[in-house]
């Protein structure tokens, strides 16, 4: 990480997804309704992450930093939910939990 005079933050996730904007949740409920069968790959895993839980973890990470009267210069943090699935596994929670099938 670069040094710098700019208190920041970097706080990493992966697979984030909610009912705003673009996300695989939507698309695979999408497609879903429009196609009879898909085809998602197995062969990828990761975590995903809801953005509500991100944003409580980030306004949280802030208050902290407020109240530890905290100012350093680069914080990075990593913050998924928990778990570990595929593209393929997900999509096929997502089809159960949507009500459709893959």
């Amino acid at each position: 990480m670069i040094n710098s005079d700019i208190d920041s933050i970097v706080i990493r996730t992966s697979w984030l997804y909610s009912s705003n904007g673009n996300n695989f949740v939507k698309t695979m409920l999408r497609l879903g309704n429009e196609r009879e069968e898909l085809g998602v790959i197995f062969d990828q895993v990761g975590t995903p992450t809801y953005a509500r839980d991100l944003a409580k973890t980030c306004l949280e990470i802030l208050a902290y930093k407020k109240e530890a009267n905290i100012n350093s210069n680069g914080n990075l943090y990593h913050y998924s939910n928990e778990g570990v699935a595929s593209w393929y596994d997900f999509a096929i929670s997502i089809m159960e939990l949507g009500g459709e099938k893959l």
